[in-house]
C-alpha cells in the first residue's frame, strides 16, 4: 500500500528558512537578494544574505545601517514563523549582524 506523507514535513528547516527569507526580502525591497546561503550544524542555523547596499540606502531615504530599519529587524521573527507554519518545527531567532558597506547580513537561529 502506498503511504502518503505531507510534503511540508519533508522539507528541511534550512531550506524553508532560506525560501522564507528570500521571499520576505523581495517583498520589502522589491528585488531578490544577490545571494543567500544556509549553513546548519547541530541545532544552529546561519543564513547569509548578500544585498545591494545602494538598495538599502534608497529604501531608507538616507545612508544608514539597515539593522536600524524596522523592516529588516523584523525578518528573523517572520522567517521563524514561516518555518513553524510549514514544518511544525520551532526556529528561535538569535542574532542579526548587518554590514551595510559590505552588503552582508547574517541571521543566526537555533532549531
Amino acid at each position: 500500500m502506498l503511504q502518503m506523507t505531507d510534503p511540508c514535513l519533508d522539507e528541511s528547516v534550512d531550506e524553508v528558512a532560506s525560501q522564507a527569507l528570500e521571499s520576505l526580502y523581495a517583498e520589502v525591497w522589491g528585488e531578490e537578494p544577490l545571494a543567500l546561503r544556509a549553513h546548519r550544524e547541530d541545532d544552529g542555523l546561519l543564513l547569509l544574505l548578500r544585498f545591494d547596499p545602494d538598495l538599502m540606502e534608497g529604501a531608507a531615504g538616507t545612508s544608514c545601517e539597515p539593522s536600524v530599519d524596522p523592516s529588516f529587524m523584523a525578518l528573523p521573527e517572520l522567517v521563524a514563523e514561516a518555518v513553524r507554519v510549514r514544518t511544525a518545527r520551532t526556529l528561535v531567532p538569535r542574532n542579526l549582524n548587518v554590514s551595510a558597506e559590505r552588503g552582508l547580513a547574517v541571521f543566526a537561529f537555533s532549531a
